[in-house]
């Protein structure tokens, strides 16, 4: 772009003498279906593009817009909007003609540059979650227009400049550079340029200037509201403007504590006031918790992910503490079934010992999967499952977790995968555990049904990078299989056959002609993952633990024997990922390790 205004703009002309033009956020500069009849160079701000409503792409400054059609002569292919307060420069067709013959090499540079930005496009992730995931300014607002505390946004700033260059804005910066009017032409510029000095840009609030806080909303990418814990402020006017410009997706909520307590209550009442893509508990003693705030803005934060498995489950826990030994920890965890569990355990800091205790009271003493029941919703009966998840998990929400949490189902309503990050914490584990046929579905809160995750997807990594950017450490349990000899098709059955089996229980024992119901169920889910595995990203560290062929998926009581072959392959891994990796491994080490209450 510097190399086509440098041609444009030759021999004294300027952005007025060209059609400049201001475009606020939200206003059509292209819509859909119109004529084609100009051209326009963005000089500062920022565009999205949309097709038939579907986010196609941002146009950033320096880009050239409205070209296919410009050029084809065709109809506009998308509508263009102004996703900040923007700057373009208006260039009709008897305009450009005469550009282009007072100012030779301006068609090659705008070819050169129309052909390297559908390269780019090509190549680019998709927008909506870079915008998510990888805000590059942001509009701080305190909740209810409260007063942020002081230093907190140069804390989250600095923990940020760490990771990336960063910079921290404020209305008194605005006045020492320019006294133009804060919907000018002029301000667009200044915010523009601003920018352009940092990868990540926080504009600071101020309370009580409405012009300058609305002015930082049009501005920004992301919303990120920032309250004290308690009881939710009523919205201010300043967050319904916000929120009408800013969707839910493009909204953070940070909720500030004075220290860290084991336990925190009352944030879903925050959530239903305010409506946010993720919201992070900050403790103001000490820096851990801005230090991973600021991890999830820069595109940086550290997730684990498990797979689901049965009673191979507890492999996860050898992995776990193999890498606390390391200092690896995790910034967010998710699941699948029983990878829900293990990573809401691991997320409240429960230790390796403690947790294979309460496995144990779960699977073996009270026997919560091995309660058969006349098969008229399910082969088993759930009731001593929900009591003994209720029991261990408590009452515990999963808006009032420290670490944010994730749990993977599939709503039989929708036919679609639903990623539960809100309501009891045992509830959504017991959703994402629903073995189709095997146990009930469990019944979400708005009515639909949800069954375990694994038919769907098993291994979550996209759910993970739906939420945030950044390394991930995947634990699979899925293994390459020999082909398998013993079965016998021709021995299974009739029903009398099953009924005298009941009268003679040891007529089988050992030598089953086929695998059971259960067993063929968590085999099939688990079918599914090794596919997965080729759309890992170079981020993304993947670990399958060893897994004895001798094992069932159902057999709790020998499960614990997992823990330690796992524990001596991640430590074999991570040992070679220095070199292997080194980026990767210095990542990972950013979140620390999980402890109780953390």
């Amino acid at each position: 772009m510097a190399r086509l205004l440098e041609l444009m703009l030759a021999n004294g002309a300027t952005p007025a003498d060209l059609g400049s033009q201001r475009i606020g956020r939200g206003e059509v500069l292209i819509r859909q279906g119109d004529a084609s009849d100009d051209i326009y160079f963005v000089l500062a701000g920022r565009f999205q593009v949309e097709r038939d409503s579907r986010l196609l792409g941002h146009v950033e400054p320096g880009s050239v817009v409205g070209d296919i059609g410009f050029f084809t002569g065709a109809a506009r292919t998308a509508s263009v909007v102004a996703f900040r307060d923007s700057l373009v420069l208006r260039l009709s067709r008897d305009d450009y003609q005469r550009l282009c013959d007072s100012r030779p090499g301006l068609r090659d540079a705008i070819i050169t540059e129309l052909a390297t930005r559908f390269s780019d496009r090509l190549a680019s992730p998709d927008p909506a979650k870079a915008d998510r995931t990888r805000p590059r300014a942001l509009a701080l607002i305190g909740a209810g227009d409260r007063p942020i505390p002081a230093r907190i946004a140069q804390r989250l700033a600095a923990g940020l400049s760490a990771l990336l260059p960063a910079q921290a804005v404020s209305r008194a910066d605005f006045r020492a550079a320019t006294r133009a009017a804060l919907d000018s032409f002029d301000a667009a510029d200044w915010f523009s340029r601003t920018e352009r000095a940092a990868r990540i840009t926080l504009y600071l609030p101020e309370p009580g200037d409405d012009d300058w806080q609305r002015a930082i909303v049009r501005q920004s990418d992301q919303l990120l509201i920032v309250g004290e814990a308690g009881p939710p402020p009523p919205l201010s006017p300043i967050e319904s403007f916000a929120f009408s410009q800013l969707g839910p997706d493009l909204r953070r909520l940070v909720l500030l504590h004075p220290r860290r307590a084991e336990t925190v209550s009352g944030t879903a009442d925050w959530l239903r006031v305010r409506r946010v893509a993720i919201h992070h508990h900050v403790a103001l003693r000490g820096n851990s918790d801005l230090s991973r705030l600021a991890r999830f803005l820069s595109g940086q934060a550290v997730g684990l992910v498990l797979s689901g498995g049965g009673a191979y489950g507890l492999a996860h826990i050898g992995i776990r503490e193999a890498l606390a030994a390391e200092g690896i920890g995790f910034d967010i965890l998710g699941g699948t079934s029983v990878g829900s569990a293990m990573a809401a355990a691991f997320a409240l800091g429960l230790g390796g010992e403690e947790l294979t205790a309460r496995v144990a009271d779960i699977f073996v003493a009270s026997r919560a999967l091995r309660r058969v029941t006349l098969p008229r919703y399910a082969l088993l009966d759930h009731r001593v499952f929900d009591d003994r998840l209720a029991h261990h998990f408590g009452e515990t929400d999963i808006a009032d977790m420290w670490r944010p949490f994730f749990a993977v189902a599939a709503n039989l309503a929708t036919d679609r995968e639903e990623v539960i990050r809100s309501g009891p914490l045992w509830q959504a584990i017991r959703a994402s555990s629903a073995l189709p046929g095997i146990l009930p579905p469990f019944i979400h809160r708005n009515g639909n049904l949800v069954v375990d995750g694994g038919i769907l997807d098993n291994l979550p990594v996209r759910a993970m990078r739906e939420i945030k950017a950044g390394p991930n450490v995947v634990v699979s349990l899925a293994r390459a299989r020999a082909a398998e000899e013993g079965w016998n098709y021709a021995r299974i059955p009739s029903r009398l056959g099953l009924f005298l089996d009941l009268l003679r229980p040891r007529r089988w024992r050992g030598s089953a002609p086929v695998p059971g119901a259960i067993e063929t169920i968590m085999r099939a889910m688990t079918a599914g993952q090794t596919a997965l595995h080729g759309t890992l990203d170079p981020q993304d560290w993947l670990l399958t633990p060893p897994l004895p062929p001798g094992l069932g998926f159902m057999n709790w009581k020998d499960a614990p024997t997992l823990i330690a072959p796992a524990a001596a392959y991640a430590r074999a891994r991570y040992a070679n990922l220095a070199t292997a990796n080194p980026a990767l491994h210095e990542a990972l080490r950013a979140a620390g390790p999980l402890r109780r209450g953390s």
